[in-house]
């Protein structure tokens, strides 16, 4: 089982055992339209399947990306990060960070720093970082980032597994000390590197891209084989849910909710959609029609 659970989410057999018994050809494509934490694009790469994954949350895409990470791979992440205790990255200060909502200033500001330590060759404005534009090691940094930061945040944890609250006004925000926060990135990164790819992979015929399934890509052909789980209608907040993740990687809240508005299962979805009805089968047509005109309310 994978570090990052996901509520929508199933087994690596289950997708082994589908495209096993689909005999998908080595030229076709399997598609995933909702690939959350990324199984479906793991287990194409380990079967030598070409695939690809979407999602429309970054911090799932960068996710899905780090879990293609291969054992050798992972061993030059740790060193990399054993290195930053004796070179410590500079903080970053941004009056906006996201990432004060919960952190002092300097706490902000340190991990900042490494997060921008982790776009390697990165220079010019302080931008969010984008999953397409992040190798698969830095993927996995910036999912050991992720852990890291979490493990931070366990006293603004809630009984709701979706929510992380903010500091109460008469609540002390949460400093970080580097020493700890350094050892804590490391152990969390071997976590991750318990979970990588133990044999060389064609992971030249994967593509884990940030897109709405609405919305497919245009260089995205025709698929022989979709395997996904859409996100659950039961009111999850699948931004929220990752609002540590998104901040990490410098998402402001007002993009966070924007991207909220756009995930299915939200409660911000909006009252009403431009729709053209002519794009839609009769089946689809036909069960909106009876939802709509249900004496139930919910």
């Amino acid at each position: 089982m994978p570090p990052y659970r996901y509520y929508a989410g199933f087994s690596e057999d289950f997708v082994r055992d589908i495209i096993n018994a689909s005999q998908i050809g080595s030229n076709s494509l399997l598609l995933d339209p909702w690939n959350g934490s990324g199984t479906t694009t793991r287990v194409a790469a380990q079967l030598g399947v070409n695939a690809v994954g979407i999602d429309l949350n970054p911090a799932m895409a960068v996710l899905a990306k780090a879990r293609l990470l291969q054992t050798d791979e992972g061993q030059v992440a740790a060193r990399l990060l054993a290195g930053m205790a004796k070179r410590r990255p500079p903080p970053i200060m941004r009056s906006d960070d996201p990432l004060l909502d919960w952190f002092d200033a300097r706490s902000a500001a340190l991990i900042r720093g490494v997060e921008r330590h982790f776009q390697i060759g990165a220079n010019g404005p302080l931008l969010p970082v984008h999953p397409d534009d992040l190798s698969i090691m830095q993927a996995h940094l910036y999912a050991a980032l992720f852990l890291a930061v979490r493990a931070l945040l366990q006293p603004f944890t809630t009984t709701n597994p979706t929510w992380v609250r903010k500091p109460k006004p008469n609540e002390a925000k949460l400093h970080v000390n580097w020493d700890s926060f350094q050892l804590n990135l490391l152990r969390s990164a071997l976590v991750l590197q318990a979970d990588a790819l133990t044999t060389p992979v064609a992971r030249q015929r994967i593509a884990v891209k940030v897109g709405s399934s609405i919305s497919l890509p245009n260089e995205i052909p025709k698929a022989s084989l979709v395997i996904t789980s859409p996100p659950y209608c039961t009111r999850i907040d699948y931004a929220v849910a990752t609002r540590p993740e998104l901040a990490v990687m410098g998402l402001d809240e007002q993009h966070q909710n924007e991207l909220r508005r756009e995930l299915l299962g939200t409660t911000t979805v909006p009252r009403t959609i431009a729709l053209d009805s002519t794009q839609l089968g009769w089946t689809a047509l036909s069960t909106l029609r009876q939802v709509l005109q249900h004496h139930a309310k919910a």
